[in-house]
């Protein structure tokens, strides 16, 4: 004791931190426990405040074991307070990864951070329901617990506090990895956190913890699982409903819907299951995803005009220096929160009932037609805008990055609600509005984006009055010209457009006259004959598209170059093509019959050389009108006789 004693009085004076942390661990290390607990958490806690000591935590490393020591003593020895400033102390210097990864190293270091989180929520919970209990007066009836009795200010800050700083740390443990989330899972952080979104929803920077936390784990299979059993508890209700309702309460925080949203995508990527029950009358998710939607579509549009956005602050750090809010943060985290939001329904309207629902909201689809023509407006501008000079920023960090994240969401989601577009309905009474914007973005550099916008436009050219304003706009044009695009995504998608197009006789009279069959000729030419699986889509898509404009009534339509001298060169890439296909079956069914390896299948290549018969025969058909020249001319004769 003595020794220690010292100890704490030269630390006092020594200037330099790093040697005021190692004495903090020598006497942690040494000194028995519960005793001088306190001033060293003080004094550990204050340093941690500023993030320029955090070198000085990541050189003496074990301090987070001695920390962590601190959590795990035994009730009744130690100040709540004292546990508090060693919690506090983590979350602070665990933002540091060296730090974080030192932690989860020590032993049973999240199942200690688990087990001390879920006894505050235990104990702060108790002290609520003590705290909001009617008390009965002499002489008249108890009367109920009113709002004020209820309401945050009632339950215990320090369990608040305390709560906030192990769900901070248990927040940076999660950024670090999969390896830690089996002992995420078997330590029972999940039905802990939902406990805290369901008892706890209305404290907003606590919600934002558990909820970043929820987001991280809900990457991972496991996770999801046990949100998907009912948050892996049935004290605490559906993890779906608890996600909704908190999304609900927490409407106007960007950062707390961002991370919402995020666990509720990964929930809805690939389980119909969950689509299908956040779109069931009981849980409403549609309705309440799209006033969510339209709220931060205000506070974008509010941001944007330099107005102040009526939205609540993210959640911060108390007192580290680095967690400032500033106007960029909050604009950033609209942003954000738009992506996730945006991705969410997109992933929804999957399901039939929920599409159908979403399709049907009139503020939803003016929301997002609002966000499509400012991406539109603000590829307008980019195209005017020099040059930069460098390369800015890393991947994802400024350089519009966010920008195309939000587009492509937005592109991804206008795409998968477009399959329930109807004439008559809500969606064909506004389409309208999203066509204009549309179209610009089919020119994106993007390629997922173009790709994206052209599979939206065709769904919409299925209607004849989409198709009249396709024409009308030139933007068939534009879709022309695609076919050329470097990337076989976009060529597939802007394929899939041409076949609804081409389909109406008109229209595909219009596309001869743009001579869209030597666009199309000089996509086969390249064809390889090594293609992949998507390749051999894209290829079918091009034929279709082949053979409905041979089914055109005229092949002499006036236009400034004549489509037959293109027909009668697709003839022989054609016919190149299927000689290539039948060679590879062929291959195929040997290596099948005489060697004992299975040989690499060749995707749908049957399919496509059925369609590819389909497509000589439709080019035989015609040849009267598609020969060049005289009956003797040898060159055409050739062609006719191979095909």
């Amino acid at each position: 004791w003595p020794v220690v004693g010292r100890l704490e009085r030269v630390q006092a004076r020594v200037p330099e931190t790093a040697t005021k942390v190692r004495i903090a661990e020598v006497i942690l290390t040494a000194a028995p426990a519960g005793l001088f607990y306190s001033s060293q958490c003080h004094l550990l806690y204050k340093l941690s405040k500023d993030p320029a000591n955090d070198p000085h935590f990541r050189a003496y490393p074990r301090i987070v074991g001695l920390l962590l020591q601190v959590l795990a003593t035994p009730p009744g020895l130690l100040e709540p307070a004292v546990v508090a400033l060693a919690a506090a102390t983590l979350s602070h210097t665990t933002e540091d990864p060296a730090v974080c990864r030192a932690l989860t190293r020590e032993h049973r270091s999240i199942e200690i951070l688990v087990d001390v989180l879920q006894a505050t929520l235990v104990e702060t919970l108790h002290s609520l329901s003590s705290a909001s209990a009617p008390v009965a007066s002499m002489g008249s009836s108890a009367s109920p617990p009113s709002a004020t009795e209820s309401s945050p200010s009632a339950v215990p800050r320090a369990g608040i506090a305390l709560l906030m700083q192990l769900t901070g740390c248990l927040r940076n443990c999660s950024e670090h990895g999969s390896k830690l989330v089996p002992r995420f899972v078997e330590a029972g952080v999940i039905p802990t956190l939902l406990g805290i979104l369901r008892d706890l929803g209305d404290h907003k920077d606590l919600v934002l913890n558990a909820s970043r936390i929820l987001a991280k784990l809900s990457l991972h299979p496991e996770c999801r699982e046990v949100l998907n059993r009912d948050g892996g508890s049935a004290s605490t209700g559906s993890g779906l409903a608890l996600l909704l309702s908190t999304l609900d309460v927490h409407r106007s925080a960007p950062g707390v819907v961002d991370r919402l949203c995020f666990a509720l995508g990964n929930l809805t990527h690939t389980t119909e299951a969950n689509r299908r029950a956040l779109g069931s009358p009981t849980l409403r998710a549609p309705a309440l995803l799209a006033e969510v939607l339209c709220g931060l579509v205000e506070a974008r549009t509010a941001a944007d005009s330099g107005a102040s956005a009526p939205v609540a602050e993210e959640g911060s750090k108390e007192v580290r220096s680095r967690s400032s809010v500033t106007p960029q943060n909050q604009a950033k985290a609209v942003e954000g929160a738009l992506i996730r939001m945006l991705r969410l329904v997109g992933n929804l309207s999957i399901n039939e009932g929920a599409g159908q629902q979403l399709c049907s909201s009139a503020p939803l689809l003016g929301a997002l037609a609002s966000l499509l023509r400012d991406a539109a407006s603000t590829l307008e501008r980019s195209k005017d805008a020099p040059a930069p000079v460098s390369g800015g920023g890393a991947e994802g960090t400024g350089g519009g990055g966010t920008e195309e994240e939000l587009v492509l969401n937005l592109a991804s989601c206008v795409t998968n609600l477009s399959f329930y577009y109807a004439e008559g309905s809500e969606l064909g009474r506004r389409v309208s509005d999203l066509l204009p914007s549309l179209s610009a973005l089919l020119l994106h550099e993007h390629p997922d984006i173009a790709s994206e916008c052209a599979k939206a436009l065709a769904n919409f050219c299925r209607a004849s009055s989409v198709r009249t304003w396709i024409v009308a706009n030139r933007v068939d044009e534009a879709l022309g010209v695609l076919v050329g695009h470097p990337e076989d995504s976009v060529v597939n998608a802007v394929a899939g457009a041409l076949i609804n197009l081409s389909g109406d006789s008109e229209v595909a009279s219009r596309l001869l006259a743009l001579n869209l069959p030597s666009a199309l000729l000089e996509w086969l030419s390249d064809f390889s004959e090594s293609a992949s699986a998507e390749q051999l889509d894209t290829l079918r898509r091009v034929l279709k598209v082949v053979v409905n404009l041979l089914g055109a009534s005229s092949l002499s339509e006036e236009g400034d170059t004549d489509p037959k001298d293109s027909f009668s060169m697709i003839a022989e890439v054609v016919s190149s093509i299927q000689r290539s296909l039948v060679q590879a079956l062929a291959a195929q069914a040997g290596a099948t019959e005489g060697e004992e390896q299975p040989p690499q299948a060749l995707p749908h290549a049957e399919e496509t050389s059925d369609l590819l018969q389909h497509v000589l025969r439709s080019l035989l058909a015609r040849w009267p009108e598609l020969r060049i020249g005289s009956d003797s001319d040898d060159s055409s004769n050739a062609v006719f006789e191979e095909l």
